[in-house]
């Protein structure tokens, strides 16, 4: 039986005891069809034709058994209150706030219409609602399967199902080739460290060597049958000629040892203690050559606590301008010694003896090393014009 009113027209089945409604609701377009109340057909099989605007509708007689369980459809799906274009089921790791909207479909009780859901791959058990919308926090990266079941009842014996697949990508940080490149970086870090260990541990043995050489062969200059013989020689006749002076000789040449065997294993001492060791050595020589050697010293004060030298560098500078130099009344040595911020100057004039001494010029490339090793800037020395010149950087 079909019953045309004002809002609607209901559907009566005798066999199922139940009615459906439809109009505008049910998307039929049909609110009112009060033009047509009395305009109806039927054929012999039962089925009804109802005209309205649109055209005709048919209303056909079952033969057997009346379903009425409703549909369901997912209408919508947003991420950050944003739709998803239709078909699209592959999110980014950072669109991980899902909304789900679906509708039930019933021509019947819509009133009595349940739900339930249920999201695989995060929570694998059915919640039960009557609200037609769902929205998921923070879903962690995989891949899902939403369910939605819709019925007349709380029972769910009889009902319609839909679903959806989706996936949220996983963060790049969490990806493999992300995670074999920070294995790659870091192993490359370790490489490196490594590396530069065994640079650094190459460049402490190479200064530990060369001030071994160093220690070698300054003593071996200082603690030699010469020096030992003069320093001796010096001190019997200054005992003889004044035994106060041969005290405070005696005195400083114990003081230049002691001072020596201080800063011997050092590799930058300041340049105030290396001028002390200067002086320390300069009284002993002038003690043996009086007036035919002179040492001019002129350091601005400032510079001798702030700067800092390679140790005992400056005693054999002097030393070698001795030792590769004719010293004599006639013919005085002079040595001056100056400074910058950047650097000191040793300087004589070029007075050379007849006879070289045996190892002329080691002392120089000694120091020339150690000073590669600690710092880029280089050692300069070598005649100019007159004159040698010994320019040592200032650290």
């Amino acid at each position: 039986m079909v019953i045309v009113h004002q809002k609607g027209i209901d559907e009566w089945y005798n066999s199922a005891g139940a009615f459906r409604h439809f109009n505008s609701h049910t998307g039929l377009g049909i609110d009112s069809v009060s033009n047509v109340l009395n305009c109806s057909a039927n054929d012999t099989e039962g089925n009804v034709y109802i005209p309205y605007d649109k055209g005709f509708l048919v209303f056909k007689n079952p033969p057997g058994h009346v379903d009425f369980t409703p549909a369901v459809k997912i209408s919508d799906i947003r991420l950050f209150l944003r739709s998803v274009v239709s078909g699209s089921h592959h999110f980014p790791y950072n669109a991980h706030d899902v909304t789900i909207k679906f509708d039930g479909i019933s021509y019947t009780y819509v009133e009595q219409m349940n739900y339930r859901y249920m999201l695989e791959g995060y929570k694998n058990t059915w919640i039960y609602t009557r609200d037609e919308e769902v929205t998921f926090l923070e879903l962690p990266a995989g891949e899902y399967k939403f369910r939605v079941q819709a019925c007349l009842d709380n029972n769910f014996d009889t009902y319609s199902e839909a679903d959806y697949y989706f996936t949220i990508a996983t963060p790049f940080w969490k990806t493999a080739w992300f995670l074999a490149l920070c294995i790659i970086a870091m192993l490359g870090i370790i490489y490196l460290y490594i590396k530069t260990r065994e640079q650094n541990l190459r460049k402490v043995s190479r200064l530990q060597e060369e001030r071994m050489m160093f220690e070698y062969e300054h003593l071996k200059s200082q603690v030699n049958p010469h020096f030992l013989f003069n320093s001796l020689n010096t001190l019997t006749n200054l005992i003889e000629e004044n035994a106060e002076t041969a005290i405070d000789y005696t005195v400083q040449l114990s003081d230049l040892y002691r001072k020596i065997l201080t800063f011997r294993d050092k590799d930058l001492v300041h340049l105030r203690d290396e001028v002390e060791i200067l002086r320390s050595y300069i009284y002993i020589q002038k003690s043996r050559f009086g007036q035919a050697l002179e040492v001019d010293i002129d350091i601005p004060a400032a510079l001798l606590t702030s700067k800092s030298i390679v140790p005992l560098s400056l005693q054999l500078l002097v030393e070698n301008a001795i030792k590769h130099n004719v010293v004599s009344q006639t013919r005085p040595l002079v040595v001056n010694i100056t400074a910058d911020e950047d650097e000191i100057t040793v300087r004589n004039i070029l007075q050379p003896k007849k006879s070289m001494e045996k190892g002329a010029g080691l002392g120089l490339i000694n120091i020339y090393k150690r000073y590669r090793l600690l710092t880029k800037r280089k050692m300069v020395y070598g005649p100019v014009n007159n004159e040698y010149v010994v320019k040592l950087p200032l650290l």
